[in-house]
């Protein structure tokens, strides 16, 4: 059983401090290309990259951001495995043929499952951050024969009420024009439906809330990343997590915040520490 140190109170985090953290700098939104391709899967298609030989590994962004998030963390990843990167639904150079404002957790994770599907891989290693940690979780839980090892990075059970007090408060105000980097990464249309997506999470209930019996149907090795300044994701939920998921590693980043693999962590030290864990090290 894991166990949590006395944790300093989170400091107040500002908004332009998180989505620097969540979202890398992304080159403008592109026709599909000869490294990446769009796989139909679940009435959708995602745009996947793929970097790299050996056993796959899967590596799923935050909500706003794309696959190339992931940039600096896949020369390393790629040494050792088939890197795989897709855009979620309805971001980056993937579709959703949803039009509404729901952007659904048990929707996004049947797409990976589907990817998988798809692919033709039956069992991976993962690593997700925010949004694509929930969906790990989720899919993890969904078909745990699915997942040999998983990385949950700023990831929660259920959507608390601190977390939807947090979007409330910082997501875009209905009718507000995206800004220039979410344009570049989406195109406008689509990132002013992510914007009200985005927003729309902090109302919705009923589809984001794994509990503990269903933590407990993960079966692969698990490793928990949380920043202990952690302003969206009371840290607190890892510590559940992480005791609700058999066998699972609590890792409480100092002074780390929603997704302290950018900060105060870096693409080294992280990659290096998440390859160790991948390989039973």
């Amino acid at each position: 059983m894991p166990t949590l140190a006395m944790l300093p109170s989170p400091r107040p985090l500002c908004l332009s401090v998180l989505l620097a953290a969540v979202l890398a700098p992304l080159a403008a939104a592109q026709p599909a290309d000869e490294v990446g391709r769009l796989v139909p899967v679940n009435g959708a298609e995602l745009y996947v990259r793929e970097h790299g030989d050996g056993e796959p590994l899967l590596l799923l962004h935050a909500f706003g951001g794309a696959g190339d998030n992931w940039a600096p963390y896949v020369p390393a990843f790629a040494e050792r495995y088939r890197v795989i990167v897709p855009d979620l639904r309805g971001h980056g150079r993937s579709t959703n043929p949803d039009t509404t404002t729901a952007w659904r957790i048990d929707t996004a994770a049947r797409d990976i499952v589907a990817l998988l599907d798809a692919l033709g891989l039956d069992r991976v290693r993962a690593v997700g951050g925010s949004v694509g940690a929930v969906l790990l979780l989720s899919a993890a839980a969904l078909t745990p024969e699915r997942f040999e090892a998983v990385v949950i990075v700023g990831g929660t059970p259920y959507r608390s009420p601190a977390t939807r007090a947090w979007i409330d408060t910082y997501a875009p105000r209905p009718g507000a024009a995206p800004d220039s980097a979410s344009v570049a990464r989406h195109g406008a249309a689509k990132a002013a439906r992510l914007d009200r997506q985005f927003r729309a999470l902090a109302s919705t209930y009923g589809d984001h809330h794994l509990t503990p019996d269903l933590l407990g149907r993960v079966t692969a090795r698990a490793l928990i990343v949380h920043g202990d300044d952690d302003a969206l994701v009371p840290v607190e939920l890892a510590w559940d997590m992480s005791r609700a998921i058999p066998g699972a590693q609590l890792w409480v980043v100092p002074g780390g915040g929603h997704v302290p693999y950018r900060d105060p962590l870096g693409a080294d030290d992280f990659s290096r520490r998440v390859l160790a864990f991948l390989s039973g090290e």
